[in-house]
């Protein structure tokens, strides 16, 4: 039998629902909703920060941002995903990243916009 469901109204997987924090969340829109809630709230304490190209920065971002949805906010996934890389990776990778980027804002190698459209890439 295959389900159809109305944009945003997907359930929310069983799996994922074991490390959500509120209990109430039904469906991928109010899951949405949820996270963009909890992420306009950590912009206040985002803005107010200055070493952001550091590992430990982007791990309190993450908790920041998702810390009230999920429980594994500001932690490193220990699964592999079908996107991204792999897993034992993603250290090493952004340690990398923000040492490109500090290396691109100091020699002034891009634009302000481009470094931080690459850095978001």
């Amino acid at each position: 039998m295959k389900f159809v469901f109305i944009e945003g109204a997907t359930p929310i997987d069983e799996d994922e629902r074991l490390s959500l924090i509120p209990k109430h969340l039904q469906d991928q829109e109010e899951l949405n909703a949820f996270e963009n809630l909890n992420i306009t709230q950590a912009l206040p304490w985002a803005y107010k920060q200055q070493n952001v190209l550091t590992i430990s920065f982007l791990k309190a971002l993450h908790k920041h941002m998702f810390g009230q949805t999920w429980k594994w906010a500001g932690q490193f996934r220990k699964s592999q995903k079908n996107i991204g890389i792999d897993a034992y990776r993603i250290e090493s990778e952004l340690h990398q990243l923000c040492g490109d980027t500090e290396y691109q804002i100091q020699n002034q190698s891009f634009g302000a916009d481009e470094i931080a459209i690459r850095f978001h890439h």
